[in-house]
């Protein structure tokens, strides 16, 4: 099957299924033709790989491992995060242990965590490097049996919308589509409603600042017993969370080799941090902002036990990019 597709083509593929498929449905015209020759070409060499159709799929080839046990229901357990200083720590010991053969690779239903987690290494940003990632995975779905459906398939861009977010180089944004959702909510009418909101916009809650104070007024409609009063400063908290969601905040990608800034602040109310990275200039760029509210006795701190309530409070949630860094 060849990747050179002509405009309007009619063109159709049957299967033994019965299932009737365009050559356009299978590799659109509008993905193909933003690619490089350099996919193009790959793409061409393991069109196999890629299903006509949804029933168009192989056995994977993968060999069964059976283990008698007194039970049959599996064990496992979350592993832990870590920082990158631990995993720098994990990696060695893995390989040691691989070396030596005292652990195998192994893919089970079973698992116990350990107190360092790998993480994957940053995609390397040479072009001609990217390619020889796509044959990589190509090779191995062609050995594995693994189709793909290109329609969802994304190649060589610079910017991706994923999971709610929009990732490009260097920086993280809310998904546009996901922002329009929540600018068109209306004023909640009962209780269930001013949840539904604070569920569509907690999930950025780490691109707005002091974003625990604003909605603390909101969170006063929640508590059992209390009827639910809509209130003009309850519009404003509404609308000023959705006016910072609104303006696109941007958020800069963690990098381990950068140092990091955290700054604290406290009020009567609630406390927050941010952690800010430099860039090759020194100027210093937002990765996340963290704030909530006062538990009920620390409403009793004095202000400068809230203000270290604040910095012991961002380093813990920081942690796992503040451990192993210079102080």
């Amino acid at each position: 099957m060849s990747l050179h597709i002509q405009k309007n083509t009619n063109n159709k593929v049957n299967n033994q299924d019965g299932i009737v498929n365009t050559s356009e449905e299978i590799f659109p015209p509008l993905i193909v033709e933003q690619l490089s020759p350099p996919i193009l070409s790959l793409l061409s060499q393991y069109s196999h790989i890629f299903p006509k159709n949804k029933y168009d799929v192989w056995k994977i080839r993968i060999e069964p491992t059976r283990i008698n046990l007194t039970s049959d229901l599996p064990i496992s357990q979350r592993a832990y995060r870590t920082s990158a200083t631990e995993e720098v720590e994990t990696i060695k010991q893995v390989k040691n242990l691989l070396a030596t053969g005292l652990i195998k690779e192994s893919n089970s239903c079973y698992s116990s965590p350990v107190p360092l987690a790998y993480k994957r290494d940053e995609m390397k940003k040479k072009l001609e490097e990217h390619y020889a990632h796509f044959e990589q995975i190509f090779k191995i779905c062609e050995e594995e049996n693994i189709k793909l459906k290109f329609s969802k398939c994304v190649f060589a861009k610079d910017k991706i919308n994923f999971l709610g977010y929009e990732i490009k180089e260097g920086c993280i944004t809310p998904d546009n589509h996901n922002i329009k959702s929540i600018k068109k909510l209306q004023p909640p009418k009962n209780v269930k409603q001013p949840q539904d909101f604070l569920g569509s916009v907690n999930v950025y809650n780490k691109f707005i600042d002091s974003y625990a104070k604003i909605r603390e007024t909101l969170n006063q409609l929640l508590k059992k017993d209390k009827q639910c009063h809509w209130t003009a400063e309850c519009q404003e908290a509404i609308e000023l969370l959705k006016n910072k969601l609104v303006t696109k905040p941007i958020l800069q990608l963690y990098e381990p080799k950068l140092p990091l800034h955290v700054f604290c602040d406290a009020s009567q109310v609630a406390i927050r941090a941010i952690l800010k990275q430099p860039d090759s200039s020194s100027n210093l760029h937002r990765g996340s902002y963290h704030s909530r509210t006062l538990r009920s006795y620390e409403k009793n701190y004095c202000i400068k036990e809230l203000e270290c309530l604040a910095i012991v409070d961002a380093l813990d949630k920081f942690y796992y990019y503040l451990h192993g860094k210079s102080s």
